[in-house]
């Protein structure tokens, strides 16, 4: 582990967010902003987690994900001020043992076996990373990942976290961006806030803001880089051809209320890449009317939501490459 920090290095970010060379589709990005040494030796702790920290001097705990198909170690928040690491500490697990149970709320009408088949391609899109637990369990199952996150203090985790998984910083491609609707991202300025009791969850506020502007009442604010979902996924190299019928693509979206300017700028998501499965957090009415606008105007169907944050997953009629038309269980329902 200790080798693996110090070969932490510089890079010039470029207006996508993350250099040039990712986008070129080198596998391995051992960000700056984590701490080139650990600050604790790696000695088993209490429940299996070590302790280090971020270049800035925030702790982090590390953690044994074993309630999961394939085990892998974590960098976590501390649990004080993170709800879903204290879960995470107390489970073993975050939402989905396997990416398969992705897919289960629609198993009846659409079949997971494919998460979990060797296809030629399998790429998971996780816009709004958080610490990265979808991406690490994908990337452990053998899947590449295009991981987006524009909070510096979760990515300082995600980041720790790859050189805890050598094997796995090898599928995960890191993005600091935040996603955005195309008038945003020409000319102007967004920042991601979070509260203190939730110090990992951060919210986008674009409209010319800045942190003395919005910062108050907010334990931490950043400015941060942006672009369109479009863009991201035409200039990387995980994403940059078509889906092709053997693909499998799957995208998860949980970016806190923002979700419907990420796919103002994202289409080519739907009629260009065809993810198989798609799960996107539903818990605000505003963000639920346009999903189901979209998924409407392409062709994908809404399952139900589950947990509190309003988690569905949406799937296409139409299982291109896998399968005819399916009926859609759902319209009864009158979901548009």
């Amino acid at each position: 582990m200790e080798a693996e920090l110090h070969r932490a290095k510089a890079w010039e970010p470029t207006q996508f967010g993350v250099p040039d060379e990712l986008l070129a589709g080198v596998k391995r990005w051992p960000p700056a902003d984590v701490a080139p040494v650990p600050v604790v030796a790696p000695a088993r702790a209490h429940n299996g987690e070590f302790a280090l920290r971020d270049l800035h001097g925030r702790k982090l705990r590390v953690l044994e994900m074993i309630n999961v198909s394939v085990p892998f170690r974590m960098a976590i928040h501390p649990p004080s001020v993170d709800p879903m690491a204290r879960d995470m500490v107390r489970d073993g697990f975050w939402e989905i043992h396997n990416p398969a149970d992705l897919a289960r709320p629609v198993a009846a009408w659409r079949s997971a076996d494919v998460l979990l088949s060797p296809a030629r391609r399998r790429t998971l899109i996780d816009v709004g990373a958080n610490l990265g637990y979808y991406s690490l369990l994908f990337a452990s199952h053998g899947w590449n990942v295009l991981a987006v996150e524009p909070m510096a203090y979760n990515r300082n985790a995600l980041a720790a976290s790859l050189c805890l998984n050598p094997t796995l910083a090898s599928r995960i491609t890191l993005v600091a961006a935040a996603l955005v609707s195309p008038d945003q991202e020409s000319g102007d300025h967004c920042v991601v806030v979070s509260p203190g009791r939730n110090a990992g969850n951060g919210r986008v506020i674009c409209n010319r803001a800045n942190c003395s502007k919005v910062g108050r009442g907010f334990a931490h604010c950043e400015p941060i880089r942006t672009t369109t979902l479009d863009r991201l996924l035409s200039e990387s190299a995980l994403t940059a051809a078509a889906s092709a019928p053997d693909d499998v693509v799957v995208a998860k979206m949980d970016v806190e209320g923002f979700e419907c300017n990420v796919l103002k700028g994202g289409l080519s998501l739907f009629y260009r890449l065809h993810p198989r499965f798609f799960q996107v957090e539903l818990k605000r009415p505003h963000v639920r009317k346009c999903v189901e606008e979209y998924a409407k105007a392409h062709g994908f169907v809404l399952g139900p939501s589950d947990g509190h944050d309003g988690n569905t997953v949406l799937y296409p009629a139409v299982d291109h490459g896998y399968g005819d038309s399916v009926s859609d269980p759902f319209r009864k329902r009158k979901l548009w």
